[in-house]
């Protein structure tokens, strides 16, 4: 069993985490603020997964989390972010973040590239930093790209359109094909 470290947004986070318990792994989710009230914090605890305190702008607070981690999920690249912190966590955080992570004994990195809406050279600068430490590291990468629609208009598309004929958006398609590098990665 794979123990997988979770950082990015809450909601995708817990989608992901939901899935990789359902694939027989440990899951371990990053939160700001964990044991705090909020639904969030809650639906982890329900969930069966592990939620503990860090922040990615600030790798030390992330030291207790990469105990006993095989593969870490760097998951920043929807829009939410304002511009200081997409150009840190696709730069400079991601950069040190991946030696502390082998270091740590990980054997695995799954990296979200920063959506459209964050800008081609913020995905383009966080790919290219973590093709170059994984290849340097001899740490399997699985590159993925963040979903390309805001969540408010895959919302709108769901409620316009009937149920059978509606497309699966990309942001429910999102965990499969995370649980599939993931998969891939471990078998390796």
């Amino acid at each position: 069993m794979a123990r997988v470290l979770i950082l990015g947004e809450e909601e995708r986070a817990l989608a992901l985490g939901r899935a990789v318990l359902a694939m027989g792994h440990a899951a371990r989710i990053v939160a700001s603020t964990p044991g705090s009230s909020s639904a969030g914090a809650d639906a982890v605890a329900g969930a069966g997964l592990q939620i503990v305190a860090g922040d990615p702008l600030r790798l030390a607070s992330l030291r207790g989390a990469l105990a006993q981690v095989t593969v870490a999920c760097w998951l920043f690249g929807e829009g939410s972010l304002n511009e200081d912190e997409a150009l840190a966590l696709h730069g400079d955080r991601l950069a040190s973040f991946i030696p502390q992570l082998v270091d740590a004994g990980g054997r695995g990195l799954i990296y979200e590239r920063a959506s459209r809406t964050l800008g081609a050279a913020v995905g383009d600068r966080g790919e290219a930093i973590a093709r170059e430490l994984a290849q340097r590291n001899a740490l399997a990468l699985a590159v993925l790209q963040a979903p390309a629609r805001s969540r408010g208009a895959a919302q709108e598309d769901r409620e316009r359109a009937p149920a059978r004929s509606a497309p699966q958006p990309a942001e429910e398609r999102w965990p499969a094909s995370a649980c599939a590098a993931l998969a891939r990665m471990l078998s390796a």
